[in-house]
């Protein structure tokens, strides 16, 4: 939808702020109201019309910072100086507390994979509100184990072994 009426709607005109240079992939603008509505009525409908249990928010790292996956001078600071998009962390608290008002079962996961404190805090002690987050570690060390053959060797079995196990503790 990028450009769809002629100028930027749903993302930024600047690339240094619309676009993931990374993924070749437009960011939205979450300062403007009608994509803030577009979103949490995207989460809503999936709650209410399909029953989902739950709502995982992909790349929340690259929402939180303005300079994610970028070099110097390829991103836009924010109004206080910083690297922090306030707009789009306002945007997931409001998302997070709009959904656990309406659906308080509903499970809100936010992928994230830096150290941002308290992104599954709850919203009256400053956090982002999610009630989980998506452990990426995990996932891939995971991926890798059940990709390995039942019968290897013992140091590789045992090292594929070990990296899953240490997770836990």
């Amino acid at each position: 939808m990028h450009v769809l009426t002629g100028s930027a709607l749903y993302e930024h005109l600047d690339p240094r702020q619309g676009f993931h240079p990374e993924w070749n992939t437009y960011i939205f603008n979450f300062g403007r109201n009608e994509v803030r509505s577009f979103l949490q009525g995207s989460a809503k409908y999936w709650i209410e019309e399909f029953h989902a249990d739950g709502i995982r928010v992909d790349a929340v790292s690259s929402m939180l910072y303005l300079d994610y996956g970028r070099k110097a001078g390829e991103w836009v600071p924010n109004i206080h100086g910083g690297n922090e998009n306030l707009e789009a962390i306002s945007f997931l608290k409001e998302l997070n507390q709009q959904i656990y008002a309406r659906h308080p079962g509903v499970m809100m996961i936010a992928e994230e994979s830096t150290s941002w404190p308290g992104v599954s805090r709850p919203l009256y002690v400053g956090g982002l509100g999610f009630g989980f987050k998506w452990d990426m570690g995990w996932m891939h060390d995971t991926l890798d184990y059940f990709s390995k053959e039942p019968i290897l060797p013992a140091i590789s079995s045992s090292r594929s072994h070990l990296r899953i196990c240490l997770r836990v503790v």
